[in-house]
């Protein structure tokens, strides 16, 4: 016996509303124009949108069904499965990440990977997975670099030249001073004052000078064996540290391979950043320890240290907390350690003072390594 059951206005609305919804939701998926597809909770695609078969050459029927990994790079596989992992564990969504994906004739594309929950039932059950296309991108992205690298060598050769035309005076004036100390000892005496605040004009500008040189005339580095101890003997020898700086040396020595006069450039660096973060008083503490395939050499000062925000902009071009400076000096460093095939991190807070971290390979190939 059938028994028909009457539908009111309201619920027939709802149905209809309900309906209608879910017609318009599966219109904007499949024809949304970043490639879409949704994963079960062990990452199995259970549904994808037109881009996502177009753009990677295959149909939908032949999607459906298989690990959302099967479509990731190799060279993104690693990362990809981290994220899963990752959500899996806090349920977290992912946002812009930027992974490459395979297509079925094995050409490969960069895209930009976003995930939203899929919730059934107050239960997470999936994820909506969002692949924007960032291939356009890139090359525009190539393209300003490639120009701006054009137009940083017409500046560089040209800051070159005006570098290396005002080092011969400033060694003029700077080799006079001792002179008249020499010839007019009296008068040296009466202005002595006056002369060290030339003097300390003078090495500003000098080092400010080489920082350029520095930066611009990049050259294949000529590899020795040196001990680091006499690494910073030498160092020491080229600066003035102030009275009322202390200077900590390492209390193990090790042998390094390393361009002398190249790092003795970055030592002199990081010692006056130092220095002048202090405001000429406090300690440097310089220490080496050996990890595995790395000599260690860490810089430290207690000067007033550098905000987190600025810490990730701190090796970019020109950029600088000083009022006084070119903002290449930390530029160059980076640059002279990886050539050294190492690396130079830098780590710190508004109130504890700065760390610089040097990491040199214990084995290196003693050719040139400029790239």
């Amino acid at each position: 016996m059938q028994y028909n059951i009457p539908i009111s206005q309201k619920d027939l609305k709802i149905e209809n509303e309900k309906i209608e919804f879910e017609k318009r939701h599966d219109e904007l998926y499949e024809n949304h124009p970043d490639l879409l597809c949704s994963v079960d909770i062990y990452g199995i695609i259970t549904d994808c949108n037109g881009s996502y078969a177009k753009n990677l050459g295959y149909t939908k029927e032949e999607i459906i069904g298989q690990s959302i990994f099967k479509y990731v790079s190799n060279i993104s596989k690693e990362l990809i499965v981290n994220e899963f992992n990752q959500w899996s564990a806090t349920l977290k969504k992912s946002t812009n990440v930027e992974i490459w994906i395979e297509r079925k004739d094995g050409t490969i594309f960069p895209v930009l990977f976003n995930t939203i929950n899929i919730i059934y039932n107050n239960s997470v059950v999936g994820q909506t997975i969002f692949l924007r296309d960032i291939s356009e991108m890139n090359k525009l992205k190539k393209q300003i670099e490639e120009q701006t690298k054009k137009r940083l060598l017409v500046v560089g050769e040209l800051s070159a030249r005006l570098a290396h035309d005002l080092r011969n005076p400033l060694s003029v004036l700077k080799n006079t001073i001792p002179l008249i100390q020499l010839k007019n000892p009296i008068l040296y005496e009466n202005t002595s004052s006056d002369f060290i605040r030339m003097e300390h004009a003078i090495t500003r500008m000098a080092h400010q000078v080489d920082e350029v040189l520095s930066y611009v005339k990049q050259k294949p580095v000529n590899l020795e064996k040196i001990f680091l101890s006499t690494l910073l003997k030498f160092t020491i020898e080229r600066l003035k540290i102030p009275d009322k700086i202390q200077l900590k040396f390492p209390q193990k020595d090790y042998e390094i391979f390393c361009d002398l006069e190249k790092m003795e450039v970055v030592f002199i660096n990081l010692i006056i950043n130092a220095t002048q973060a202090m405001e000429e008083r406090g300690s440097i503490s310089i220490a080496a320890y050996d990890e595995k395939e790395w000599i260690n050499i860490e810089f430290s000062d207690t000067g007033p240290g550098i905000p987190p925000e600025l810490l990730e902009r701190i090796f970019e071009p020109l950029f600088t907390t000083k009022q006084i400076g070119t903002g290449l000096g930390l530029v160059s460093c980076k640059n002279i350690i990886e050539n050294h095939k190492g690396t130079i991190t830098v780590k710190g807070t508004e109130k504890s003072g700065t760390t610089f971290l040097i990491k040199l390979p214990k084995k290196v190939d003693l050719a040139n390594t400029l790239q």
